[in-house]
């Protein structure tokens, strides 16, 4: 039997006209009396795999880059990964039409529903699509699932539903090498490596494209407003950053230089071998899934080291004996092309004060970034904020934070390093390293536990973030703390932070790891500072059917903005949602109790 009342009809009707993501919020409240938020993802998901599966055969396939060479840019791939959201998106339309509400009775109320999704389907790209249709769905049904096995099989279709995103075919791999690029100046030098900016020849740059139209420039200080512009301008010419290792090992063939160099590559989308040959060499190489928030990293391949601009100036010891009589570098070596990003943080945290909501943000982004490499069984081992990178396209208070820099990574599903002697690396960041990590003594069964290192360093960078030195490093105004000698007493208070965050902060630094939170759990926290609902978190005690009640609304609101929106917020909350789990984020409501 399905409820059915007429109030309920004249607010769906009115709910189906409204073109603001906001309201999703007031109609739920509407139909919360009966409970019946579940229902609807219960019902909507129950084929949720099947979903996917038909969506991968369908589109997995086709979605396939066939001419790379001149055309391999960051653009043109993002317009093609659109135009495969948007017919994926169609596809799952029809799905529901098809599919979803034949169980739905055939009564007065269905039809309606049936009426208004349609309409509102097929009404055009920014209609409000599914209100109507959720509306009507969620007041049929008995009540909420209140098991604990069907519940956490709600959040599991959730992330199904959120984690759709298409992959390139293994089989069609770019040959690219250094001639198709047009290098460009020195972006940043280190020791192992120089980053020039770069472009794909014979590129038709759209500069209204690259031109950041939504940074108001009265909320930039003078100093990073004057560098902002620079490198915007800079922008319009060379979109990417090519960085160039410096080879003074690896013999100079591919297979070599690939194997000696392999955690480079780890967020590389192609690796590419023989250039000469456009073959790939068979090297064991771990591809990391792409996110948000991990550097944007278009393929790697080996090619003759040449002589840039300013090479003989920046870096004469790294060329080989034929550019450089001087020279210790070798004939060949490694070559990643990556996406440009405007600054790394170092530099943002310099020049600008973040607002304390940009800061947060900028927290929940790096917790992010961990939780994605933690869940694919990689350690960064090298985490600083020159290593973190800041796209500013959106606004300069709604910066995309990204990871990069993977020379000192570690690859292993149990994240767990053998460490019979001295010679094995432990990593990068000596003065960032967790405790668990450098008191370590070496032995014959000695392991080293990485799950929750990277996040202990996270906890370090907070400091940073939110206005504070950081006291692991050396600094005038109070001793350094050391990370295997220090205190859980010695940590300095961030002042004027959240409660929640807090204790969040003060856990996230425990010398135990087993005294840590989760990375999930972290990030958890953040987003729910950010963007819980207050109801929720205002209470001591929560139950199940709120929390749910919640993560529905925000599975509609997502599916309403679609791929209309792509806002800093938009990406936060479908991270978040692509990877909930009930218990997770139970653990995290705890510090708001």
């Amino acid at each position: 039997m399905i409820w059915f009342k007429s109030s309920y009809i004249g607010l769906i009707h009115k709910t189906i006209t409204l073109r603001s993501p906001c309201k999703v919020f007031l109609w739920t409240q509407a139909v919360n009396e009966n409970g019946m938020y579940v229902k609807i993802i219960n019902r909507f998901v129950h084929h949720g795999r099947k979903i996917l599966q038909n969506i991968r055969e369908k589109y997995t396939s086709s979605n396939v880059i066939h001419n790379i060479k001149g055309d391999i840019t960051a653009n043109v791939r993002d317009k093609g990964l659109l135009n495969a959201t948007e017919s994926k998106q169609k596809y799952k339309n029809q799905y529901f039409l098809n599919h979803v509400l034949k169980w739905v009775t055939n009564s007065t109320a269905a039809e309606i529903r049936r009426n208004a999704a349609k309409k509102i389907i097929y009404g055009g790209r920014n209609a409000v699509p599914y209100l109507g249709f959720v509306g009507i769905n969620l007041i049929s049904g008995q009540g909420l699932v209140t098991k604990e096995d069907e519940i956490e099989r709600v959040c599991e279709d959730i992330r199904s539903y959120l984690n759709n995103d298409s992959k390139l075919s293994e089989n069609h791999s770019p040959s690219v090498s250094l001639s198709d690029l047009e290098i460009g100046e020195i972006i940043a030098k280190g020791c192992n490596a120089v980053v020039h900016a770069g472009r794909w020849k014979n590129e038709s740059i759209n500069l209204e494209e690259t031109r950041n139209e939504n940074c108001p420039e009265e909320n930039i200080n003078d100093d990073l407003k004057s560098k902002h512009t620079k490198l915007l301008e800079r922008f319009h010419t060379y979109n990417l950053a090519v960085k160039m290792m410096f080879n003074y090992d690896a013999e100079s063939n591919a297979f070599a230089i690939l194997n000696a160099m392999h955690r480079e590559t780890v967020p590389a989308k192609f690796i590419i071998g023989n250039v000469s040959l456009g073959d790939r060499i068979p090297f064991k190489h771990y591809s990391l899934p792409p996110h948000p928030n991990i550097v944007s990293m278009h393929c790697a391949f080996t090619d003759s080291t040449p002589l840039l601009p300013e090479a003989i100036m920046a870096y004469p010891d790294a060329l080989p004996y034929r550019l450089n009589r001087d020279g210790s570098g070798r004939n060949m070596t490694l070559f990643l092309v990556m996406k440009r990003y405007h600054c790394n943080l170092r530099e943002y945290l310099k020049y600008y004060k973040p607002s304390p909501t940009t800061q947060l943000s900028l927290f929940t982004q790096l917790l992010e970034a961990i939780v994605h490499l933690t869940q694919n069984g990689i350690a960064h081992r090298d985490l600083k904020t020159d290593n973190i990178l800041l796209d500013l396209t959106l606004d300069v208070e709604m910066p995309i934070l990204v990871i990069t820099d993977f020379g000192n990574s570690y690859v292993n599903s149990s994240l767990k390093l053998p460490f019979p002697s001295m010679d094995v690396e432990r990593g990068g960041n000596w003065a960032l390293m967790a405790p668990e990590v450098k008191t370590t003594h070496p032995g014959p069964f000695t392991i080293i536990d990485y799950n929750k290192s990277d996040l202990w360093t996270a906890a370090t960078l907070a400091y940073e973030i939110f206005g504070q030195n950081n006291p692991f490093y050396s600094s005038g105004n109070y001793k350094q703390l050391e990370s295997h000698t220090y205190s859980d007493s010695d940590l300095p208070e961030v002042p004027n932070l959240p409660k929640p965050l807090s204790l969040l902060l003060q856990d996230m630094l425990k010398r135990d790891p087993i005294q840590r939170p989760s990375p999930a759990v972290a990030a958890n926290v953040c987003h729910l500072l950010l963007w819980g609902p207050q109801k929720l978190l205002d209470t001591t005690q929560f139950t199940k059917k709120q929390v749910v009640e919640w993560l529905v609304t925000e599975t509609a609101s997502s599916i309403l903005q679609g791929t209309s929106e792509n806002t800093l917020w938009v990406l936060l909350r479908n991270t978040f949602l692509s990877r909930i789990r009930m218990k997770e984020l139970e653990n995290a409501l705890i510090y708001f109790c």
